[in-house]
């Protein structure tokens, strides 16, 4: 299951039905539902995603395969009316689905190539397939295949597509971070300090400047995040956002006005984040909900809606709960202990 809020306090979300491979896609107000759309019955190959582009917009893609052949549907809502595409025929061999978070439904299959000691790369969308290049890949670890939950695509300020992916390189024992950029027709690889820091699920997000930042889950369960600058990755900065003994179960992370807005889900189904900005001091991190579902969490739950953040999450009982809260975390949460503090003194003055 996934969701997406789709503005004015209502959200879409997608989930599975008893036929296997359908979703349906439902819009959910304050007291009415609605089916908006529904796929057919096609068990996904390779991946799928909701993606929230802006208030009242939304897009959704999945990558199946027909008798054989390659395609990617399309479900795009804006505005209250909703259109599907495909686009077809694209290759064979492919292994990941990657959609490209932004406004235009755009994705990255990844493919094996013939002498399958490469990936081929393609950007899709429903206008049509872009060539975006190929790289050595390390077939001696199929049990190591790509991971939409350990993979992550990013659109830079140009025409350039940025992906950040926790994996195995040649015969080595532990996964390292590495990042490659797609533009100009070619392909540059880059090996991420803190490596030795991730090690489960990650997520990333594309700030300004060329700044991107990640935040993944080391073997431990901690909360560790970093800022990668995609012209310098050589300077990457990281640290352990959670608490000791904290575990985590799920991340996300989304850009926001001044830097980036990060959460994660504890195992204790706590939903917590903090305001990013810099790497060099600890934020402060605010309580957000609790009794969130752990066991399927969602993929992604921290979208921008204008001057808020959403955070979107699942409680035990499997009903789905939205917060809209400031972007400017850090300065909400210190307002609202100075009024605390202030109640607290006056109380005192009155006995």
């Amino acid at each position: 299951m996934e969701v997406a809020p789709a503005g004015d306090g209502e959200f879409v979300y997608v989930t599975s039905t008893v036929r296997p491979g359908e979703r349906t896609i439902t819009r959910v107000g304050v007291n009415e539902e609605q089916l908006l759309a529904s796929t057919p019955a096609i068990v996904p190959s390779q991946g799928e995603a909701l993606i929230a582009s802006e208030p009242g917009r939304w897009w959704y893609s999945r990558h199946v395969r027909v008798e054989n052949r390659s395609r990617v549907f399309f479900v795009i809502g804006a505005d209250g009316v909703v259109s599907r595409s495909e686009t077809g025929d694209l290759r064979e061999r492919p292994l990941l689905w990657l959609p490209v978070p932004g406004t235009s439904p755009a994705g990255l299959l990844f493919s094996m190539t013939g002498n399958r000691e490469q990936l081929q790369v393609d950007e899709v969308t429903p206008d049509g397939v872009t060539d975006r290049g190929r790289f050595d890949w390390n077939t001696s670890a199929p049990f190591d295949a790509p991971s939409r939950l350990q993979w992550s695509v990013l659109r830079l300020g140009d025409d350039r597509l940025a992906v950040i992916s926790l994996e195995r390189s040649g015969n080595q024992a532990e996964r390292g971070l590495m990042l490659r950029i797609f533009g100009g027709g070619r392909v540059t690889e880059h090996a991420l300090p803190c490596h030795d820091r991730f090690a489960g699920d990650l997520s990333a997000a594309s700030g300004a400047g060329g700044t991107a930042a990640v935040i993944g889950l080391s073997a431990k369960h901690e909360v560790v995040a970093m800022f990668v600058d995609v012209d310098h990755p050589a300077a990457t900065e990281c640290r352990i956002l959670s608490e000791p003994g904290e575990s985590a179960v799920a991340v996300s992370i989304v850009a926001a006005d001044r830097g980036f807005i990060a959460a994660w889900t504890r195992e204790d189904g706590t939903l917590r984040g903090c305001e990013l900005k810099d790497m060099r001091s600890k934020p402060i991190v605010v309580e957000l909900a609790q009794n969130g579902d752990t066991h399927i969490p969602f993929p992604r739950f921290t979208y921008i809606e204008s001057e808020r953040v959403i955070f979107v999450w699942k409680d035990r009982d499997g009903s789905v709960t939205t917060r809209a809260m400031p972007q400017h975390l850090t300065g909400y949460t210190l307002q609202l202990e100075v009024l605390r503090l202030a109640a607290h003194a006056g109380k005192g003055r009155t006995r």
